[in-house]
């Protein structure tokens, strides 16, 4: 059945294979074609390559359960964290730990019982590899002492460098174990080479080979600067990954509403948490022994706790510049982690389409935009201090293949502008207004889109976001929201242990 088109499957026939199935919680029709499409393989090894916001963890979490695993390993990127400890007891009965901490820590927690071990990319180094002649990591064949019955790569594609230790670590996990799933949205960043490793790591070879330069060889020719697909390539090597391969895009998925909403818990850092409890409780904030300030009253103490959410927050520094108030400066300082511009960036990564992002503070939009041109990726920025004419910005954003992200301030880009190009728009900061949040929205939910609109408000936990979001209904001001946070903060919140470690 290799070539049978697993989506052609009717809500009749679905009911009929899971007829016996009593799943915790009914799954959308796609996440159980693709269910269906795993357990039909003889070896279950598989990728889900759903958009962003379509269920994939908790298509790969029912599948596990269907397929009787009991220990298993979950890596995937520190923004997960959160969607996985949501999801693993609302779908499944598996308990679950978070691999984090120093390397005993971590080993510590292996050597205890659990069905799933969630661990990040980055962490894999700490546990399965050596430091050798004092800056080079090598693989540790000794590491391996604990055998998973599967194992789940989230974001997959984060897999594609064939020599990086990361890759390669991921690929003897995958060997040692008899179930590996691959999640992404976007297995594809720059051409078709980069596909061999992600199959490689999951299916060990039997798509494409376990040999990146045979693979190179057989179906790509060497231009001037990169390697080409030869002709019929692309055709030969699709057909290849498809047997082991299910993808859906948000408007494929017919059980999907046309707007979806989706409030994405970050975890906080410790430096965040001290940082609020000054900011809260003391009358000086101590940053480090090079910066200390006096923490103002009222409202604008409240404006730093919106800040921080954000990973930054506004002082004034004394200064002597000519042309410059002589008293005071404004300057920003940045949290040493900022998770939750780590999940925007690892959404923007998953993601295939444009995406729109807005923000609350131009601090914000520079931050974003360095990650962006870190990682090559186009974008606009529509805001306070951009030169360049608003118009022809967005023309750009519309029109130009080279640019995903719209970065846009509400003030300047709620209103006025066609931006249904993109039908994923993200919300770094939480805005308080309903009509402005609604104004927003309608740059991309509006006449003349065809597609399903998803909205992912990113919400740092143990922090104000949550409130002012709760708030928003009631029409509550921005400050309010902060100063009822403030008091529930001092008289019943209790501080979290973050699954983020710094």
């Amino acid at each position: 059945m290799s070539n049978f088109n697993w989506k052609s499957l009717s809500d009749e026939e679905l009911q009929i294979i899971f007829e016996e199935v009593n799943f915790k919680i009914d799954p959308w029709r796609h996440q159980k074609i693709a269910i269906a499409f795993t357990l039909n393989r003889k070896v279950p090894r598989a990728l889900y390559l759903f958009d962003v916001g379509t269920g994939k963890t908790i298509a790969a979490l029912l599948t596990l359960s269907l397929l009787g695993c009991k220990k298993i390993l979950v890596v995937c990127p520190t923004s997960a964290f959160g969607a996985w400890e949501r999801d693993i007891p609302a779908t499944t009965d598996y308990n679950f730990t978070f691999l984090t901490g120093s390397k005993q820590e971590r080993l510590n927690k292996l050597s205890e019982k659990y069905n799933i071990y969630v661990i990040n990319y980055e962490g894999l180094k700490v546990i399965y590899s050596v430091l050798i002649t004092g800056y080079h990591w090598v693989i540790n064949p000794k590491s391996f002492v604990h055998n998973f019955d599967a194992i789940v790569f989230d974001e997959v594609h984060k897999c594609r460098a064939p020599k990086s230790l990361q890759s390669r670590i991921c690929f003897e996990l995958s060997r040692r174990s008899k179930c590996c799933l691959g999640l992404t949205g976007t297995i594809l960043d720059k051409n078709l080479l980069e596909l061999h490793n992600v199959y490689k790591v999951v299916d060990l070879g039997s798509s494409l080979g376990s040999n990146y330069f045979s693979f190179r060889r057989s179906y790509f020719r060497k231009g001037k600067f990169e390697w080409y697909p030869k002709q019929g390539s692309k055709e030969k090597i699709l057909s290849k990954v498809a047997p082991i391969s299910i993808r859906f895009s948000r408007d494929e998925c017919l059980d999907l509403p046309e707007i979806q909403s989706e409030i994405k818990e970050v975890s906080p850092s410790l430096e965040f948490l001290n940082l609020q409890d000054q900011i809260i409780n003391k009358n000086t904030l101590t940053i480090n022994k090079n910066l200390q300030m006096d923490n103002p009253e009222g409202p604008a103490r409240s404006v730093k706790l919106v800040e921080i959410s954000g990973g930054f927050f506004y002082y004034r520094e004394r200064t002597e510049e000519p042309n410059v108030d002589p008293s005071w400066k404004r300057k920003a300082y940045r949290l040493k982690r900022n998770p939750k511009l780590e999940t925007l960036m690892d959404i923007i990564d998953e993601s295939s389409s444009k995406v729109v992002v807005f923000h609350n503070y131009i601090e914000e939009s520079l931050m974003i935009e360095e990650e962006l041109e870190k990682s090559k990726i186009g974008y606009i920025s529509v805001r306070g201090g951009t030169q360049k004419n608003r118009k022809e910005l967005l023309n750009l954003f519309t029109n130009d293949p080279k640019i995903k992200i719209l970065l846009a301030h509400p003030s300047c880009a709620r209103e006025g502008f066609d931006a249904s190009i993109s039908n994923l728009m993200i919300f770094f900061s939480p805005i308080a207004s309903p009509m402005i949040r609604e104004q927003c929205m309608g740059r991309i939910y509006r006449a003349g889109q065809t597609k399903k609109c998803l909205f992912i408000d990113l919400v740092m936990k143990d922090s104000v976001d949550a409130t002012i979001l709760n708030n928003r209904s009631s029409r509550k001001r921005l400050v309010d929201s902060v100063m009822e946070y403030i008091q529930k903060y001092k008289t019943s919140l209790k501080k979290s242990q973050p699954l983020l470690y710094d």
